[in-house]
């Protein structure tokens, strides 16, 4: 009777647990990167190579082509 028990207790509490998951937000998933996530960091990197040609990290060519590459279109 004790096995029987323990049976039931070991099978109710995993199939409790799936039922009332979702119900109380468990295990979420979140939605890919939209596009305009993308225009932030691109314009975020883009701000950092504008400010390291600015101080003279990068020349002029290297900034073309770096922004270039950053914004998809030709400089």
């Amino acid at each position: 009777m004790l096995v029987g028990m323990f049976a039931l207790v070991a099978l109710a509490v995993p199939g409790l647990v799936l039922l009332f998951r979702p119900i109380f937000g468990g295990s979420t998933v979140t939605a890919p990167p939209s596009t305009k996530d993308h225009a932030v960091r691109d314009g975020a990197a883009l701000t950092v190579l504008e400010e390291r040609y600015a101080r003279g990290e990068i020349d002029r060519e290297q900034f073309l082509n770096q922004r270039a590459a950053l914004t998809d279109r030709g400089a």
